[in-house]
């Protein structure tokens, strides 16, 4: 796996890079990823639930999140 590369130019160890194309503009993408209601529409597998989401945005802050599969 190919290591990140910071603004400095170092390696981040701990740091997961995902790139994908979107016909979406920034805004859109920016609230698909930042509001909890529209991320559980979208993440998780396939007939999972997300009964309970939070996100907190700061850099440092958290992400709390249940999923649930069909089984329960």
């Amino acid at each position: 796996m190919k290591r990140a590369v910071s603004a400095a130019g170092k390696a981040e160890e701990n740091e997961l890079r995902i790139t994908r194309v979107f016909d979406a503009t920034r805004e859109e993408l920016w609230t698909a990823w930042t509001d909890p209601e529209l991320v559980k529409l979208w993440c998780g597998p396939k007939g999972f639930t997300s009964p309970f989401r939070k996100m907190e945005l700061p850099v440092g802050g958290k992400f709390p999140n249940c999923m649930r599969s069909p089984e329960g």
